[in-house]
């Protein structure tokens, strides 16, 4: 993930956030609106009724003078209008004629019929009071007014221009002092003012924000000079700007922030795992991936440290294999170039068939290497596939050692719990497994091998053990790695590659089995090989 990435997320919220507000808002208020014509027939209806039973009560030219008396103590502006001014759809003028009670959202009103048949009596703009209703709003304006006449009489009048420019630069509604005679008013307009002492110019903007006037005027005591707030409208559509700029700054905020929060892991794991991968290319060999909490990329991060312990641990052990290869081969190689070299400088036969047979022991040395590499490589590679059977493990052992019977030192036991147990096993890689153990315990021997099955804790137990030299407690770990030879203090020359043990544990591993080795009672080494015991279901033995 790049930085853009974060930039692509932001303009997608800020995207979704206009179209919101600019695309979904207007469906919202759709299927609002018969919702809202409830809520407004519910808090209007019964007074609307009563008024047009008023209006119905009496004669057709008293309903004006009624309604202006109604209106004193109303606190909504109402009126009598005829059907033709007022703009309704079809569906509302068919609801009008059947005398029901209709709200019009654009417009705010709510209105019926007559008994006439052609007036209708309406209440205007619901979220509107009335002219002679102090709101809020009239009240602050009024307030802010009588501040400033309060400030203006403790001043000279040759320093009102300087608290005009204290208040003007606040940045807020346009206010000034001018003289009555530059008022931009007509005659009746300033008999108003002269006898109201404020006079109040209403625009439909200002009616659509429900304040007072869009330009207020009020005259100052003492004086031939007036006050002058406004135009106040685009002040306050400024404000109102500013504050919807606010909101939708924050908007994208409450959806980009949680967005930032639940990918940040994610994208600290991808970028540790391209600087991972980097270095790694590089032949970095120790470099890991950390986890970061929260990522949704920690089980790509465990793949790519599993993959590189993998090829950190083959690398090392190919190094060690050319190594061990180039060792190993050496002696035999050696030893066959002497033995040829003798064998043409010499004409006596009996000395050329011994030179003979040196250079074919030294080669049965090779081919025995190149098996065990040949094994090991494919149980590297995880190529070999292992055809697991359920036997009886006495009778196969029994049936394997019989190639061991004319060696005179070797001597098998099998304890009266193991006879007829059954283990699922693959009967030639588990029998190149035991051959390593006795061909190990016969060359270093010193006159007897035990080989003994028993059955312990769920386990068959294979032990071959000896009467030679024991293994060192330090080194019985070793002895399973690749190419680690120990010679227990003998003197015979081994020929072997290194390899058995470890294929051995790798040959039990595919077995779900174990081997390990301890100190025999026979002084030498003991070999233990565990294999799982299945319940003897004969249906499924060999």
């Amino acid at each position: 993930m790049s930085k853009w990435f974060f930039v692509q997320l932001i303009l997608l919220t800020i995207f979704a956030t206009i179209l919101g507000n600019t695309g979904f808002r207007p469906k919202f208020m759709d299927n609002w609106t018969p919702f809202m014509q409830k809520i407004e027939h519910h808090r209007g209806g019964g007074v609307i009724r009563m008024l047009a039973d008023e209006m119905n009560a009496i004669d057709q030219s008293e309903q004006a003078q009624l309604l202006e008396t109604l209106q004193q103590d109303f606190g909504y502006v109402i009126a009598l209008k005829s059907k033709q001014q007022i703009n309704l759809s079809v569906q509302e003028r068919i609801k009008i004629e059947l005398g029901e009670i209709v709200f019009d959202r654009s417009s705010l009103q709510l209105m019926t019929l007559l008994k006439d048949g052609q007036t209708l009596i309406v209440i205007e703009n619901m979220e509107q009071s009335a002219a002679h209703i102090i709101n809020p709003i009239s009240m602050n304006i009024t307030s802010c007014i009588n501040l400033v006449k309060l400030l203006l009489a403790e001043l000279d009048e040759s320093q009102w221009q300087s608290l005009v420019d204290i208040i003007a630069s606040m940045d807020a509604v346009p206010f000034a002092i001018t003289a009555n005679h530059q008022l931009p008013l007509n005659a009746e307009q300033k008999a108003t003012l002269v006898e109201m002492g404020d006079l109040y110019i209403e625009t439909k903007e200002s009616l659509s924000q429900l304040i007072p006037g869009e330009i207020i005027y009020s005259r100052i005591s003492n004086s031939d000079k007036s006050i002058v707030i406004g135009p106040i409208t685009p002040a306050i559509n400024d404000m109102v700007n500013k504050i919807q700029l606010a909101f939708y700054l924050l908007f994208t905020l409450s959806l980009l922030l949680p967005l930032i929060i639940w990918i940040m892991p994610t994208w600290m794991s991808a970028r540790a795992l391209r600087r991972s991968s980097k270095h790694f290319a590089f032949e970095s060999m120790s470099e890991r991936v950390k986890y970061i909490f929260a990522s949704n990329l920690n089980g790509v991060a465990k793949t790519f440290n599993k993959m590189a312990d993998r090829l950190e641990y083959l690398l090392n052990r190919n190094s060690l294999l050319a190594g061990a290869i180039s060792h190993d081969l050496r002696t035999p190689i050696a030893a066959m170039e002497f033995s040829l070299e003798m064998l043409i400088s010499h004409d006596d036969e009996t000395r050329r068939k011994r030179y003979l047979i040196q250079m074919r022991t030294h080669l049965a040395v090779l081919i025995k290497m190149h098996k065990e590499l040949q094994i090991y490589t494919e149980f590297e590679r995880r190529e070999i596939e292992l055809q697991m059977q359920t036997e009886r493990l006495d009778l196969w052992l029994d049936q394997h050692l019989k190639r061991y019977w004319e060696d005179k030192s070797l001597s098998v036991s099998i304890i009266e719990n193991a006879q007829e147990s059954v283990c699922k096993l693959d009967s030639t890689y588990l029998g190149r497994a035991l051959d390593n153990l006795i061909n190990n315990g016969l060359y270093y021997a010193k006159s007897l091998l035990h080989i003994s099955l028993r059955v312990e804790a769920g386990q068959c137990i294979i032990c071959v053990e000896n009467d030679g030299e024991p293994i060192m407690e330090g080194s019985r770990e070793d002895i399973f790695e690749p190419f680690v030879r120990l010679n227990q203090g003998q003197t015979k020359e081994q020929d072997s590659s290194g390899l058995g043990l470890a294929i051995v544990r790798q040959i039990m591993s595919w077995h779900k089995g174990a081997v390990n080795v301890e100190t025999s009672e026979l002084g030498g080494a003991k070999f233990i090989l565990s294999l799982p015991r299945l319940e003897n279901k004969r249906s499924e033995i060999r």
